[in-house]
């Protein structure tokens, strides 16, 4: 004689649970986790993009939505993690020189000439190994990017 023990979930912990999950879920998207990476490009960090790859288990669309989000937003790239890609709040085009993962040098309209940009080097930058290592990016009002080596550019 075997008994078996049913226990019913309510309907209200059903609900808690299905909450719980889905706050876990969304908490651990590269859009919510890491705000600041708006903007970046690079390598891509493995935690937020495992976890939008698990949006496809319980279906394709919400697991396609969350892929596309990260990549389109930049927030599932590592690229230095100080939003050091993000755009000026007038959506003017910028540019920026990384060395080593930091920014070392941003740029600024030149005053004479607003379509011309100007780069302000930070204090203390190696300039030997800002040609050897140093990357600029640029960027465009319609968000399109450009990247090179500074060794790589004629002066």
């Amino acid at each position: 004689m075997s008994h078996s023990i049913d226990t019913p979930v309510g309907r209200r912990n059903f609900l808690k649970l299905g909450a719980a999950s889905f706050a876990g879920f969304t908490a651990s998207c590269g859009y919510v986790l890491y705000p600041e990476r708006k903007g970046n490009s690079g390598n891509i960090d493995t935690l937020p993009f495992v976890v939008d790859l698990l949006w496809l288990l319980p279906g394709l669309v919400p697991g396609v939505i969350c892929l596309i989000v990260d990549f389109t937003t930049g927030c599932v790239y590592r690229g230095g993690g100080s939003g050091q890609n993000a755009a000026p709040q007038d959506g003017s085009s910028f540019a920026v020189v990384i060395l080593d993962g930091k920014t070392v040098a941003k740029s600024k309209v030149d005053p004479e000439n607003p379509t011309k940009l100007e780069l302000v080097w930070n204090k203390d930058v190696d300039a030997e190994a800002a040609r050897d290592r140093g990357v600029i990016v640029f960027t465009r009002k319609d968000a399109m990017t450009a990247t090179a080596l500074l060794r790589k550019l004629d002066a």
